[in-house]
């Protein structure tokens, strides 16, 4: 009959296994997206480019979605030059058309952005995006845009062909790199 000890220590290496099986699981699953992205005829900076341009607004959000088994594609979210609408467009990353487009609840978080905000920010958030992307020598997946008090701020996260990642936040007053929290 094992101890509480035993059992512990059994236990806690079931839940290290567990952990590492996962760890496994996510970095394959971030070696298949980055390998999906550097596939992909367009790229996130240019997938924004296009939503804004049919949105006529400015970009709050973008992601590359990529689940196994269902076709990826770029999300990108666009506040209306009137700060009135905010709009969830689907594109496709190998041609660049929208696929879908939709109308989405205004958030409490994206009300703090405004169209003017976005507009005056010396940065961005296609420079984010790039800087980051030159910084982690990796592909953007995701961007948001968030304000902090008096300006905004961007969190970008790339991959690499290895699976490894980076969360980068990128100051929108002067583009500078605030943080870089790389992962594998």
């Amino acid at each position: 009959m094992m101890d509480r000890k035993s059992r512990f220590t059994v236990v806690l290496a079931g839940v290290g296994i567990l952990l590492g099986a996962a760890t496994v699981q996510a970095s394959q699953t971030a070696k298949h997206q980055a390998e999906e992205l550097r596939r992909a005829k367009l790229s996130l900076i240019e997938a924004i480019i296009a939503a804004e341009k049919e949105g006529g607004g400015k970009a709050t959000s973008a992601e590359f979605a990529f689940k196994r088994g269902n076709p990826a594609y770029f999300e990108v979210k666009i506040l209306s030059a009137d700060g009135k609408k905010l709009t969830r467009y689907e594109l496709n990353p190998q041609t660049g058309k929208i696929q879908k487009a939709e109308n989405e609840v205004l958030e409490k978080l994206v009300t703090r952005l405004t169209p003017e905000g976005l507009r005056r920010s010396p940065t961005v958030l296609t420079h984010a995006i790039a800087v980051a992307q030159e910084h982690s020598g990796g592909r953007a997946r995701s961007a948001d845009v968030d304000r902090k008090s008096d300006h905004l701020e961007y969190d970008i996260e790339t991959v690499k062909v290895d699976g490894s990642l980076h969360k980068i936040t990128i100051n929108g007053v002067d583009g500078t790199i605030l943080k870089d929290e790389p992962e594998k």
